[in-house]
């Protein structure tokens, strides 16, 4: 395969666009072309969102319909998801309760409960795709580290914990073939940048002659104007 399609599905208040953020960085740090979108729904809490990240050895420009693999920690996500999930579609969650059989039973919130918080969920989840991608260990492991370094060293340690948890448990799928994944791997990291939505509507109001810019001051609110 040249390429995958990644869907997190979850309620909004979940924590899965950090999900995204970090897994895009990782996957960008290990050579691959990578485009994420999410879906901006009004939402303080409940609902189901989701995010999409496409990775490619290959340069890419959008997101796709179809997905190759879908973490749901939640079981309205089916629903939610119905016409973008096909019969190919690999299914990572807790089994029991999501009510599917064709689900890979990996209980992402009890192991994180196992290492001390349920929130931890969200790293679990990133150390399970960084192992399946056979991304670096240290690299997953040290730059989740840094991410939540601001939040004190046990945050830090915790979450790194889960992630390789996670890291363990997705190169077992793969190599006890329970998940047969053969995605390419970058001959060398593309020297082009990575940016968002919000980075590039501003670099290019800048590139066109933008100097000043208004918004109302409020939260949350975007990147534009920060």
């Amino acid at each position: 395969m040249n390429e995958l399609s990644i869907v997190l599905a979850g309620e909004a208040g979940q924590g899965i666009n950090s999900v995204e953020t970090v897994l895009v960085a990782l996957f960008k740090k290990n050579g691959y072309h990578v485009y994420a979108t999410k879906e901006y729904i009004s939402r303080v809490r409940g609902g189901i969102n989701s995010i999409s990240i496409r990775v490619s050895c290959d340069e890419i420009k959008a997101h796709v319909k179809r997905i190759d693999i879908l973490i749901p920690f939640k079981k309205a996500a089916f629903l939610h998801l119905k016409e973008r999930i096909s019969d190919e579609t690999i299914i990572i969650g807790n089994k029991k309760k999501l009510e599917n059989d064709k689900a890979i039973n990996v209980p992402f919130q009890q192991i994180a409960s196992e290492i001390g918080n349920k929130l931890y969920a969200n790293s679990v989840a990133v150390g399970v795709v960084s192992g399946l991608m056979d991304l670096d260990r240290n690299e997953v492991l040290n730059y989740i580290k840094g991410i939540f370094a601001k939040k004190g060293d046990e945050t830090a340690n915790k979450n790194a914990e889960a992630a390789d948890r996670g890291y363990e448990i997705g190169t077992d799928l793969v190599s006890e073939k329970v998940i047969t994944l053969e995605i390419c791997k970058p001959d060398k990291k593309p020297d082009n940048i990575l940016v968002s939505g919000a980075d590039a509507i501003a670099l290019g109001a800048i590139a066109g002659g933008c100097d000043c810019a208004f918004a109302y001051p409020m939260s949350p609110s975007n990147g534009v104007c920060p």
